[in-house]
């Protein structure tokens, strides 16, 4: 028998060598062009000595410095320097020199060290190095004073220039120029370098491990963040303040990347300065409409002029030609927070960012986007603070897995959010109305509406590039497009008008909790005792037995209360057993216990008064909300009469998934409209089973407790009620003990049949004053519908409040009202 040969590592190892030798011409290729690996021969430019980290020449080094010179027959004044910025080129002033040559100006142009076609492989790059090797340029090309241009970065090499050799220049122009270390970025040296070299580890990795030809440059081309992380702006600010040599500074209100905050804090600092603003960018020395080039070169010339003879006393002056608006209100709070910002350690405005994230992250992105497009904020800070609130929050179930890959892709879309608020900000030739447009337009009214409108579309694209995300957008829509899940202010906006009139009535608007005499603390309008009702409807078969577990006491002793009662009182029947606190509201912290063990687990969690109440297994449950007749407050109605009526019943119905033998149970849930919908509490309620897939026919419900937070749906049963019903639940009302007006009975039997029939009832609870009619959850009407049950369920109350206080109740104070509502338990989750 021949033994097969697996080939399998054999593919490996011609693979890895594909990529090995792709790998090392992809190398090759990119650095062909490159100046630095032409012949001698070959390359133009001016030669120059090589400095050291320390400024001194090294002896016999020589680096190539590109330039274009351009001169004219009748020359007038002295030359000037251009000093491009990072990442850039001697092309970036190209906008510039034909309005100085047509003055009679002769203009050089240099690519400085690192850039263009100079030399790269230099033992610094820096904005103090790049001055020594113009000063050596200027001496190869004889130029011993001249006037300089420094855009954006190449405004520290002018400045450096300045104060190395003060009588070779002339003038500095700071044109859109960086300047003291607190204007740039984050204002933190260690933070901003540690970016740079972040910058280059990660470029570079791309460009040595990716077989790019080219398409990502050469090592050459990362030479400017070699500039960024080689220029110390530090000592900035003693030289501008020492600075005897006139100076303008040139900058555009709207620049993106040099604030002109910065601009104003410079002119300030030096003394022989004059600032002009102009109604621009960052790109002053670009042609229109991308830049103001003819006005940019015009103020420079007459500055210029002025300075060609030394001794000219400097003119000091602010010339603002883009004057900020008058601002109040949200705009100027808007200003206010952002000054702040500008001064806040980087560490501190990440932590918040991050807070702010955690809880709502587009809320987070499009402010930081604001601030960072405003040049108050420095972007990577903003996207370290989002990212890390994004990335800490506590994930829902629409977000799946964190896996490495989720990470790179939040990472990304941060980016991208953040990238977008910032150009909508930017008052452009393209763009004029950004967050900062419309709260002054509009105020605080247009700056909300603009805040929500963007993070609905950075909430919306995102969701829909994936399919969980798409499960949560349908999700939200039928939140919001189906009153049931509507919150409770919204469905209770056409009860107000009845709550304000009944303030000019007796009792005023807390005349309801005069209602239910039996029920303590204003009839039940919150955190009632289950354990009390249970007892006032008296020893009624119908009524579930229970029995009541105080707080107090070990976890071990509470549980073993429960369980001897169950081998103690028939009547609670055995496990499985209802546990919920004796206070709890909305189905908070409802458990059935199917086993002794589960008995125990629940005390080691709930340390409040406890009700074990006998389980009825239903399987229907119904709500059945009765109202007594204002006629019958305070006597009883005749033979064959009843007291009350039934007002409304709600059919609860325990939906859930079928299984497919194919999806997880977490899958079918959120490919349901209703398991999308209240997905918190479900995927909650089955966290332990949401990985499993489900056998094809098998259902798995929601939830077993009739709560529509829960899951449980709600519709409405009005063709259920009966003559029998009615009778059989006004004689239980009537049987409570102390009295009761009004309340939700809540209802378990074994059919609906059997609940229009009054038999075979089990009545789990009892709701006071504040139970609703829950049939206005119904799905299938509209809301109109909802509306209509609770101002009809409102005003009945009314009408027997009145009744109530004409017979000498007397409703709460405000003040006892507001104390038991603020008593409220709030829920906390529900498991079967």
């Amino acid at each position: 028998m021949t033994r097969r040969v697996r080939a399998k590592p054999f593919i490996w190892v011609l693979l890895a060598m594909v990529y090995a030798l792709l790998l090392a011409a992809s190398n090759i290729w990119a650095d062909i062009d490159d100046p630095e690996f032409l012949p001698d021969d070959k390359r133009g430019g001016i030669p120059v000595p090589v400095f050291d980290a320390d400024g001194r020449a090294e002896s016999g080094g020589q680096a190539i410095i590109n330039t274009l010179d351009i001169r004219r027959f009748d020359e007038r004044g002295l030359p000037v320097v251009f000093l491009h910025g990072s990442p850039g080129g001697l092309d970036n002033v190209a906008g510039l020199e034909p309005y100085l040559n047509e003055a009679g100006r002769r203009t050089i142009t240099l690519d400085l060290p690192g850039f263009g076609a100079s030399d790269w492989d230099l033992p610094d790059l820096g904005s103090l190095a790049h001055a020594r090797y113009v000063l050596a340029f200027m001496d190869e090309l004889g130029v011993r004073r001249a006037h300089l241009v420094g855009w954006s970065n190449g405004g520290a090499v002018g400045l450096n220039m300045a104060d190395i050799a003060p009588d070779r220049v002339a003038s500095v122009t700071l044109l859109a120029s960086v300047g003291v270390q607190e204007t740039e970025g984050s204002g933190s040296y260690l933070f901003e370098h540690a970016k740079y070299r972040a910058g280059l580890v990660v470029f570079r990795g791309i460009q040595l491990l990716t077989p790019h030809f080219g398409l990502f440059g050469s090592r050459g081309d990362l030479a400017w963040l070699r500039n960024f992380d080689d220029t110390d702006q530090r000592p900035l600010r003693g030289i501008m303040a020492s600075l005897r040599t006139p100076t303008l500074i040139l900058h555009g209100r709207h620049d993106f990347l040099t604030s002109d905050w910065g601009a104003e804090l410079h002119h300030r600092i030096i003394p022989t300065s004059r600032l002009v603003m102009l109604d621009g960018s960052h790109f002053l020395p670009m042609p229109e409409p991308i830049g103001q080039a003819r006005e940019s070169a015009e103020v420079m010339e007459a500055f210029f002029v002025r300075h060609d003879t030394p001794g000219v006393a400097p003119i000091t002056t602010y010339d603002d030609r883009a004057p900020k608006p008058e601002r109040a209100g949200v705009a100027r709070a808007i200003e206010w927070v952002g000054e702040r910002l500008r001064w806040t350690p980087w560490w501190a405005v990440i932590a918040g960012l991050a807070l702010l994230a955690r809880w709502r992250p587009e809320l987070a992105a499009v402010l930081a986007g604001m601030y960072v497009g405003r040049v108050d904020l420095d972007f990577l800070v903003a996207f370290l603070g989002v990212f890390v609130g994004r990335m800490t929050r506590a994930p829902t179930p629409f977000d799946g897995k964190r896996l490495p890959l989720s990470w790179v892709g939040s990472a990304v879309w941060t980016g991208l959010a953040l990238f977008a608020v910032f150009l909508a900000e930017q008052d452009t030739f393209f763009w004029h109305f950004g967050p900062d447009d419309a709260a002054l337009r509009f105020g605080a009214i247009g700056f909300v509406a603009w805040v929500v409108l963007g993070c609905l579309v950075l909430h919306v694209v995102r969701s829909a590039l994936r399919r969980r995300g798409r499960q949560r957008l349908r999700a939200q829509w039928t939140r919001m497009t189906n009153h049931e899940y509507w919150p409770s202010w919204v469905l209770y906006l056409p009860v107000v008008p009845i709550w304000i009139g009944r303030a000019f009535k007796p009792g005023g608007v807390l005349a309801f909790t005069a209602v239910n005499p039996g029920i303590p603390d204003g009839g039940g309008i919150t955190g009632e005792s289950k354990h009390q009702i249970l007892r006032a409807m008296g020893d009624d078969p119908r009524v579930l037995a229970h029995e009541f577990v105080p707080a107090g006491g070990a976890p071990d002793e509470r549980a073993r209360r429960v369980l001897n009662a169950l081998d103690e009182r028939p009547e609670l029947n055995s496990l499985p057993v209802v546990l919920k606190p004796d206070t709890g509201e909305r189905g908070s912290d409802v458990r059935i216990a199917r086993t002794e063990d589960r008995v125990r687990a629940y005390f080691e969690t709930i340390r409040d008064d406890v009700v074990a109440q006998r389980y009825a297994p239903g399987p229907e449950e119904f709500g059945v909300l009765w109202i007594r007749a204002p006629e019958h407050v305070g006597r009883e109605p005749s033979a064959g009469e009843l007291a009350g009526r039934i007002f409304a019943i709600t059919d609860k119905r325990f939906e859930g998934v079928t299984g497919d033998g194919k999806r997880t149970l977490g899958e079918l849930i959120l490919a349901d409209r209703r398991g999308r919908a209240s997905v918190n509490a479900i995927w909650a309620r089955h966290r332990d089973r949401l990985g499993a897939v489900i056998s094809k026919g098998e259902f798995v419900a929601f939830t077993r407790t009739g709560n529509h937070v829960q899951g449980c749906a709600f519709y409405d049963g009005e063709r259920l009620i009966t003559a029998a019903l009615e009778r059989t639940i006004d004689g239980i009302a009537r049987s409570f003990e102390g009295g009761l007006d009004f309340g939700r009975f809540d209802v378990r039997c074994p059919s609906a049949s059997h609940l229009a029939r009054g038999e075979e009832l089990s009545i789990v609870e009892l709701n006071g004053v504040t139970s609703e009619a829950t049939n206005h959850y119904d799905p299938e009407k509209p809301a109109r519908f909802a509306w209509g049950v609770l101002r009809r369920q409102w005003r009945a109350l009314y009408e027997l409040a009145d009744a109530r206080i004409a017979a000498g109740a007397k409703p709460l104070s405000w003040r006892t009202f507001v104390r038991i509502a603020r008593s409220q338990r709030m829920p906390t989750g529900v498991t079967d």
